[in-house]
């Protein structure tokens, strides 16, 4: 229900309701793993890896990217990105997000050579 859409305070938990649910396909979102959201006091974002500039740092850094959660199952959470900074292929972090701060240089986990 919308705010305001029982003021007189009639509908209480477990109260039986005729409803109808309205479906539609979303076609700008983006897919990515669960856990790289991540709430904060401003809202849902994810920590956006940015390559590193010909003459920068050799690592990438992280950037915070505001996005809208929009559903969350199975390990995968669609998001809408706020602004235009995160697109689809942009890699996001997803161990340690909680950790990230922008500009934080984020190193490349390598698996050891068998």
């Amino acid at each position: 229900l919308e705010a305001g859409a029982d003021p007189a305070r009639v509908l209480k938990p477990g109260t039986f309701v005729r409803a109808r649910a309205t479906l539609m396909s979303l076609d700008a979102v983006l897919i990515v793993p669960a856990d790289s959201v991540r709430r904060t006091v401003d809202g849902w974002v994810v920590v956006k890896a940015v390559p590193p500039a010909e003459a920068g740092p050799a690592l990438p850094t992280a950037a915070l990217v505001p996005v809208r959660l929009l559903e969350q199952s199975e390990g995968r959470a669609a998001i809408e990105p706020v602004g235009d900074e995160l697109k689809a292929g942009d890699r996001v972090l997803v161990v340690g997000a909680d950790m990230a701060f922008p500009g934080a240089p984020l190193s490349e986990r390598r698996e050891a050579a068998r």
